[in-house]
């Protein structure tokens, strides 16, 4: 058993999975203990993953706005299984980026900010009176973005990006077309705004790519409200 547990340590892959488990563990037993108003679970919970996430401060800084809101949105839906999975998976993603162990780091860095944005929209559709928080989170995760790409981004950039697509999603909030459909479009909209930000910012902003992007907006959600339920 020892021995087993050295060889996890030791390999860099198994450790990552080790730490992901851990994480969903103490997610879970939040929720348990949520039922008896216990207290331990969450400060267990929030010390694993900052023992795990702090650790390295290797990048530390420049992912603590996924950090922070993989950690809050796991303790909005603790209660779901599916959210318990779904929070170990972005959390593996978070420290794998974090320590470099991904090759492709890019690509991973976008499924981790666009999961976290669609995320963070479902909850706020599931649960309006965390709507205004959605702009809080949009900002935080598009500085994030460009800041992967320059360190000289623009703080007021980020706030402006946050600002249009949190009016998006207030927007959205107000039609009847049920809360799968408004985070859907809200998640697309986030697609649209991220790309469109990093694309400058990485100085490779073209016409081209951005009517292909407004294209496939006005497909996606032209579909999305057809198949929409209207409760009108």
């Amino acid at each position: 058993m020892a021995v087993g547990l050295k060889s996890v340590f030791k390999n860099p892959s198994w450790l990552l999975r080790f730490k992901a488990l851990v994480y969903a563990a103490a997610l879970f037993w939040v929720w348990l203990g949520a039922a008896e108003g216990e207290l331990l679970p969450l400060f267990a919970f929030l010390f694993v993953a900052s023992f795990f996430y702090f650790s390295s401060l290797s990048r530390a800084i420049l992912l603590l706005p996924s950090f922070i809101l993989i950690v809050v949105l796991s303790l909005v839906a603790a209660r779901l299984t599916v959210a318990a999975v779904l929070a170990g998976f972005l959390f593996y993603v978070l420290i794998a980026l974090k320590d470099y162990f991904f090759v492709n780091r890019q690509t991973w860095h976008f499924v981790l900010n666009f999961t976290v944005a669609a995320w963070a929209g479902v909850s706020a559709f599931i649960f309006p009176e965390y709507l205004p928080l959605l702009g809080l989170a949009y900002f935080l995760l598009l500085y994030e973005a460009v800041r992967s790409l320059s360190v000289t981004a623009n703080f007021l950039f980020g706030f402006v990006g946050a600002t249009i697509l949190y009016q998006i999603a207030w927007a959205l909030s107000l039609l009847p077309i049920g809360f799968a459909s408004q985070a859907a479009l809200a998640a697309l909209f986030y697609y649209v705004g991220h790309e469109l930000m990093t694309a400058y910012t990485a100085k490779q902003f073209l016409n081209v790519y951005a009517l292909r992007l407004a294209t496939i907006a006005l497909l996606v959600s032209t579909a999305v409200f057809l198949v929409s339920d209207w409760a009108i």
